[in-house]
């Protein structure tokens, strides 16, 4: 230090002066500071003391030594404290971070009837069934294949537990169908069996087409639904009146059952909704028919009667020509020629100019004329 102090232009700092007896003082009073402060006196004798750079480092060694003894182990014991709460700090936060990282996992086991069922999940390929398998928790998409037929199932696989799947190929497949009507409270049948009243949702229908029926106090509807697979069909009705219309050449009376119903006078009238079984007739004609008529919520249904033409008949004791309604219909001897029934006006004229008149009612009856132009 002094060879290497010798070289200095101007040494950097000061060296400490420590007073006599500072061992004995640091052990009683306390530590003293890494460099100790200088005695105004020493200050100024360092200061002025330009003819020797020599450092007393007995001196400063002694300083030292006293600071070592007070807090050096002291330093030492916290640095190793230290040191071993950081590592492990770090260690701990190795293993938790590892813990928290570490994804979740649950058993999938899959099976089909038949076995050997292609299985894919995600979208992988997996194997064939039976299958039992480790996955992350959560959902997963597993698709079971067999010849040319695929069915998917959503799959919810739970952490730490074991999840499993069954599918039946022979099964048949259901779908869902959901009903409401307005008003609410509608009974509901499926293929004439009740299943309850709106709104509902019936989840174990067969795949194809079935029969529903809502019927209420307001009136009934029949509609024909498609089922298919995992997928929800639905009904949805409104149960109020509709309006029947009726057209015909000739006056009807319409009952169903022992009710009879009476048009206005546009030939309408209103019905509840769903189907009824209507009969038209007319007693005179000898007409008579019954047909079923739909009627849906606020809609108008519309029914043309034309009754089949009746037969007519006419034979001549002369070659003459027929009329119906001033219309020719051709020259006797004329059989079973359509003629609409009602009210009819036949003229039958022969060839000498003689001419005979009829009013005949036509019925589902034919009608035959036999003319005997001698007689007057």
């Amino acid at each position: 230090m002094r060879e290497q102090r010798d070289t200095w232009p101007n040494p950097p700092f000061l060296p400490p002066v420590v007073q006599a007896g500072a061992r004995e003082a640091a052990e009683t009073t306390g530590p003293p500071p890494m460099f100790a402060t200088f005695t105004s006196g020493a200050k100024q004798s360092a200061l002025q003391d330009t003819g020797s750079d020599v450092v007393d480092t007995s001196r400063l060694i002694e300083a030292l030594w006293a600071w070592l003894l007070h807090w050096g182990w002291r330093v030492a014991a916290a640095s190793a404290i230290v040191g071993v709460l950081t590592t492990a700090g770090f260690k701990a936060r190795d293993r938790w971070g590892k813990v928290e990282t570490a994804p979740k996992m649950g058993t999938l086991l899959l099976e089909s009837v038949p076995p050997d069922s292609d299985l894919f999940i995600d979208g992988t390929a997996a194997g064939k069934t039976p299958l039992t398998t480790k996955l992350t928790a959560g959902r997963h998409v597993v698709e079971f294949r067999r010849h040319s037929s695929s069915r998917k199932l959503n799959v919810e696989v739970a952490a730490g537990r074991s999840t499993s799947e069954q599918l039946d190929w022979t099964a048949k497949r259901k779908g869902s169908l959901e009903v409401l009507s307005d008003p609410a409270g509608a009974s509901i049948s499926v293929d004439g069996i009740p299943r309850g009243v709106t709104p509902m949702t019936i989840d174990d229908l067969t795949v194809g087409s079935h029969s529903v029926v809502l019927e209420s106090s307001s009136g009934s509807l029949e509609r024909h639904v498609d089922i298919r697979p995992d997928r929800v069909a639905q009904v949805t009705e409104a149960i109020y009146s509709g309006w029947l219309h009726l057209s015909s050449p000739i006056e009807l009376h319409i009952s169903e059952g022992a009710r009879r119903i009476q048009l206005d006078d546009r030939n309408q009238i209103l019905l509840p909704p769903g189907a009824h079984d209507l009969q038209f007739e007319n007693a005179g004609f000898g007409y008579r028919e019954r047909r079923r008529v739909d009627i849906k919520p606020g809609e108008i249904a519309s029914i043309a009667i034309l009754p089949p033409p009746s037969r007519l008949t006419v034979n001549a004791s002369l070659p003459a020509e027929v009329l119906i309604d001033g219309r020719r219909a051709g020259e006797t001897p004329l059989t079973d020629h359509p003629i609409d029934l009602g009210t009819r006006v036949v003229v039958v004229k022969s060839i000498t100019g003689a001419e005979r008149r009829f009013t005949i009612t036509s019925t589902v009856n034919p009608v035959s004329l036999n003319v005997d132009f001698s007689k007057p």
